[in-house]
């Protein structure tokens, strides 16, 4: 896969080809962009977070976790801590 390559483009232009991109390879990319100190981290991280806080239904309190857990991309413990909120399924 792309993101194995460890190449943004790359991993960028898989994920436009999947179309519906899952939570967890969006919170994987938006890391890979961070690492790389891409200038498309930005949008990424933004629409990774509102991604995870609509389609999860998170509260205010861990909405801020996941805005504070993106900012701190790549972090290997606040990825972690993304999938995580990937992974919960929606109440």
């Amino acid at each position: 896969m792309a993101l194995r390559a460890r190449n943004p483009d790359r991993a960028l232009e898989a994920a436009r080809m999947m179309g519906d991109v899952p939570l967890s390879a969006a919170a994987q990319i938006t890391s890979l962009l961070a690492e790389r100190d891409d200038p498309r981290y930005d949008v990424a991280a933004a629409r990774l977070a509102a991604r995870l806080t609509l389609e999860r239904r998170l509260g205010l309190e861990d909405a801020d976790t996941v805005l504070t857990s993106v900012a701190r991309l790549p972090d290997e413990e606040a990825l972690s801590q993304l999938l995580g909120y990937c992974r919960r399924a929606a109440p």
